[in-house]
């Protein structure tokens, strides 16, 4: 089996001859490698890097963003995606909007704060873009409207609105 890869960051890739179950490691930068993975036939790219902390109400984490995709931190299931400062759920709806490091409802109600960054984090970056184009793929209304923020944290979470 041969598995190409184009124009990564930059970056020329190219891959030939990887076997079935073969791993080949490529640094990109300081701080992200890349792993390639062929299994049952198929490229399946893991990823090391940095993603940013989404925590809740009670300042604990409840989610990751990475590339505008929103996380569950356990098992990387896309929640939803941030487009421009407006953030869709997992089934393409309009859910709030990015404002300030901070994701607010519709009301203006605070559901999750950006706090920093995690250290290097495995994520299976194949799985992650599968998912997040599904999200942007069900959107049927590209909308913005104005949210007026408040000072006050929902009641519902984060991950259980995206989810709605």
């Amino acid at each position: 089996m041969t598995a190409i890869i184009y124009q990564l960051q930059s970056e020329l890739v190219c891959f030939k001859s990887v076997k079935l179950n073969d791993k080949v490691t490529h640094q990109i930068s300081n701080f992200m490698y890349l792993a390639y993975y062929i299994i049952s036939g198929s490229l399946s790219i893991l990823l090391i890097s940095i993603m940013t902390i989404i925590t809740g109400k009670e300042n604990n984490q409840i989610a990751f963003v990475h590339n505008n995709s929103i996380l569950v931190p356990e098992s990387q299931e896309v929640l939803g995606v941030i487009i421009g400062d407006c953030v869709y759920g997992k089934k393409g709806a309009f859910k709030g909007k990015y404002i300030n490091k901070k994701i607010y409802s519709p009301d203006g109600e605070m559901l999750a704060a950006e706090i920093g960054n995690t250290g290097n984090t495995i994520l299976d970056f194949s799985m992650i873009m599968h998912q997040s184009w599904n999200v942007i793929n069900s959107i049927q209304n590209f909308i913005s409207p104005w949210v007026e923020t408040k000072n006050t944290w929902a009641t519902y979470s984060l991950p259980e609105f995206l989810l709605s």
